[in-house]
């Protein structure tokens, strides 16, 4: 496999129909407000291009297998979210498009593919300095809207 993000919960992988591929990620910066004031610790975009797909899930490899998925979703856009002590991780995809379903799964997100469609975008973020629920910034870095 090549080189993926690794973050402080351990490794994001990208699974097209249940087997692991190699993706492409880019650094990304958000121009919301609040987390330009305070920017998360890493922050990316993964854009997966595959044909004839049936789902394609973005999930994060725990190094703690027992930390609850506590995303939710919001206007067009579901997230997976783990934390622990002060860091948190988010994993975001774009929600409510005909092309595709969005759900949440244990350990991330995946897209279920409806209508044809050649490329997917999934946001990963992470904070070491989460200060708490109300601490919205990877949610703000990961919402691809």
């Amino acid at each position: 496999m090549g080189k993926g993000i690794l973050t402080p919960m351990g490794e994001i992988q990208i699974y097209i129909d249940g087997i692991r591929s190699d993706y492409e990620f880019e650094p990304y910066i958000c121009n919301t407000h609040s987390v330009l004031q305070k920017p998360p610790a890493g922050c990316y975009r993964i854009a997966v291009s595959a044909k004839e797909w049936q789902t394609i899930s973005c999930v994060v490899a725990l190094c703690d297998t027992e930390l609850p998925n506590v995303g939710a979703s919001g206007e067009r856009y579901l997230y997976s979210e783990f934390v622990k002590d002060n860091i948190v991780l988010t994993i975001g995809a774009g929600d409510d498009d005909p092309s595709f379903d969005t759900n949440r799964i244990r350990y991330g997100v995946e897209y279920v593919c409806r209508e044809p469609i050649d490329k997917v975008l999934f946001g990963i973020a992470w904070a070491t300095d989460y200060e708490g629920q109300f601490d919205i910034r990877t949610q703000l870095a990961t919402d691809l809207y």
